[in-house]
């Protein structure tokens, strides 16, 4: 498995300084492969579109936590302040509700 694993990064290096040296040459010849074989070309755009979807989602998903994160955060300090007495309790100060 090691072995296999070796050799395909080597490939991939040599591909990867292939395209490095001739940058126009490779995505020409990318193009000529996606005309020959369309379907495929097609199962990759699919598949990249999907994999940019998912991290949309999860970019998202960080978000809307990293949000809730503060607004707990936000509520415990809310809620410190009214224990100990100092600062603002807001609405529960003012209502009269400690």
């Amino acid at each position: 498995m090691a072995r296999y694993r070796a050799k395909r990064e080597a490939i991939l290096a040599q591909k990867k300084a292939a395209r490095a040296a001739d940058p126009e040459a490779a995505r020409e010849q990318q193009r000529a492969y996606r005309e020959a074989n369309p379907d495929k070309a097609l199962a990759w755009e699919r598949a990249r579109s999907e994999r940019d979807r998912e991290k949309r989602k999860a970019q998202a998903r960080a978000r809307y936590w990293a949000n809730v994160d503060k607004m707990r955060a936000a509520a415990r300090a809310r809620f410190a302040a009214k224990k100990a007495g100092t600062g603002t309790g807001g609405s529960y100060e003012f209502h009269g509700l400690h």
